[in-house]
């Protein structure tokens, strides 16, 4: 099946656009976060703690997180989005004097930063020089650089039903092939370590959330693609796909997910299955005088 070329990049009207089972969405990263759908994110968090999504997500006392890390990503997101002209055009330097002594922004320097006037971007010369060799490295690797110019869209939101459970995402880019996702990681040898951050992370989850919406959006089947991009020199970067069987019980565990969580929403019950219990705690291997075994999932 080819897709469509729907470019709701390209749609001043804020109407969704149905494209299969799917609606795509232009909203702003703001609003789509309030949405009250499963996200890939959610199911991470409820998977992690199911009272820390309660509180999040049902209740909104926690703020979502910014750290200096998160806020790099943005940019280079932003970059992504926008494009190599209308990104750097837009670029304002911080002046030397709203910084602090390890060169990151002052309080002043903040404040400045929020003074931006629509459309202007504030960065450090620092961190415009780690952007700009970051992102030179991804348009020399062919494969992402091929995914980036074949895009049909950016940043663009779905809503759609897996299952019986509502659920939402936000995809980085897509061409009228395959879904692609930026990556920023701190791993020196990303083809051989990356696997780490997609464990920890649980980036297979997000994959198997990702390959659903395109799938419900009717695009053919593919394997999410990341485009891996390193934060430090040489800021090298690789293009992955997750190996099949990794993805199949990926897809299990988001199914099995959002039953779970249906269910404790059913029962308005979010504290662990184990609370109140005395539990013996889980070590690795080498803790036990055994062989961690790094390599497994």
């Amino acid at each position: 099946m080819s897709a469509v070329q729907v470019r709701p990049l390209l749609l001043s009207s804020p109407t969704p656009v149905t494209r299969g089972r799917g609606l795509i969405h232009r909203v702003p990263a703001s609003e789509y976060f309030g949405w009250p759908q499963t996200s890939a994110s959610d199911l991470k968090e409820f998977q992690q703690s199911p009272l820390a999504y309660y509180e999040r997500k049902i209740l909104g006392q926690v703020p979502r997180k910014q750290t200096p890390a998160l806020k790099h990503g943005e940019n280079l997101h932003l970059w992504h989005e926008l494009g190599e002209s209308q990104f750097w055009d837009a670029l304002d330097i911080a002046p030397d004097e709203l910084l602090t002594a390890t060169g990151n922004l002052s309080k002043k320097g903040e404040d400045w930063l929020a003074a931006r006037e629509p459309g202007r971007i504030g960065l450090t010369s620092v961190d415009r020089e780690k952007l700009w060799k970051q992102t030179r490295q991804i348009l020399s690797n062919p494969a992402a650089k091929q995914l980036i110019d074949a895009r049909i869209d950016a940043e663009f939101c779905v809503t759609w039903d897996l299952e019986g459970h509502a659920m939402r995402c936000r995809c980085d880019g897509a061409t009228p092939e395959v879904w692609y996702d930026l990556k920023t990681t701190s791993d020196t040898t990303p083809l051989k370590t990356f696997w780490r951050s997609v464990r920890e992370y649980q980036y297979d989850l997000q994959a198997a959330v990702y390959e659903s919406a395109a799938a419900a959006a009717e695009w053919p089947t593919h394997p999410l693609h990341f485009i891996v991009t390193q934060n430090a020199a040489p800021h090298a970067c690789h293009v992955v796909t997750l190996p099949p069987a990794v993805a199949a019980l990926a897809r299990e565990r988001v199914l099995r997910l959002l039953d779970d969580l249906q269910y404790r929403r059913d029962w308005d019950s979010w504290l662990p299955t184990d609370y109140g219990q005395v539990v013996e705690l889980e070590c690795p291997a080498f803790m036990k005088g055994g062989n961690d075994d790094a390599g497994g999932w």
